[in-house]
């Protein structure tokens, strides 16, 4: 006599003769493998569906102002003002509004895109591009580039590629500094891990300890590698200013570094 028992649904299966269909549960954003089994193509969030299908939600979208801490597992896009919070973010986050006071830092593990922002540390692995920033700290694995009417007044710009802004700095002689390094996200990534290497009671966590010096053995190596990658390749790296650059501006790229003590229309830096 067959047992009838129930699967994960709750649906009534008699167990000699039900067979799994994965066909008839995967959603958005998966596949099939060979093992017959349901896997995510894309980072995300699983989702259980009304008609049972397993999908994966790439992308998180929020239609209010955050101003708190906030950690999100896929590609965020706000439709309002992000205001001293700070944030992490396992994808791309495009803000349709602007960053202010978010000092704890937006880290982004993917490209970032927002309007202005004014006294907040923006932290990515891709590239960032905004229209206006006052004394920010960004970082970019690739290119910052600002779009239409752009500006950067104050604060740090460290950019792995290049920088593309139509103004730098101001009448006020406001220090502005702005940088090409080798892999500075990577940089970042491994001062993360020594500071929390070193609050990090030896005693009561070691297994997370050796955790975290693996990591960061792990991307010290990978640092090195970008080093060494650099000298053989030799990619050009840019600093473009299309408009108005100020004095108070200090420009560097790499071993090469440029202070600007007058005002000059368009400038052109390139190593």
């Amino acid at each position: 006599q067959p047992i009838v028992g129930k699967n994960i649904f709750g649906e009534e299966v008699k167990q000699s003769d039900y067979q799994f269909n994965p066909e008839k549960y995967c959603g958005n954003n998966c596949l099939i493998n060979e093992d017959n089994e349901i896997i995510a193509k894309t980072a995300g969030i699983p989702i259980l569906g009304e008609d049972k299908t397993i999908s994966i939600q790439s992308e998180m979208i929020l239609d209010s102002v955050i101003d708190k801490q906030l950690t999100v597992e896929t590609d965020l896009i706000v439709n309002g003002e992000v205001n001293g919070a700070k944030l992490m973010v396992n994808g791309n986050l495009t803000i349709y509004g602007n960053v202010v006071n978010c000092m704890d830092g937006i880290y982004v593990n993917g490209d970032v895109k927002f309007l202005n922002g004014d006294h907040s540390k923006i932290i990515a692995s891709g590239k960032i591009s905004f229209e206006k920033c006052r004394f920010c700290s960004l970082l970019a694995e690739k290119e910052i580039i600002g779009i239409n009417d752009s500006s950067i007044i104050g604060g740090f710009t460290i950019s792995g590629d290049k920088v593309q802004v139509r103004v730098l700095g101001n009448d006020y002689k406001e220090n502005t500094d702005v940088e090409i390094a080798i892999a500075p996200y990577l940089k970042e990534q491994i001062r993360l891990l020594s500071d929390q290497l070193n609050s990090i009671s030896s005693e009561s966590n070691r297994e997370e300890m050796k955790l975290l010096y693996n990591e960061k053995i792990r991307m010290e190596k990978k640092y090195l590698q970008k080093l060494i990658g650099s000298l053989e390749k030799k990619d050009n790296h840019s600093i473009k200013i299309e408009e108005t650059i100020y004095p108070g501006v200090f420009l560097r790229i790499m071993d090469s570094s440029l202070e600007i003590k007058k005002i000059t229309n368009g400038y052109f830096f390139e190593v």
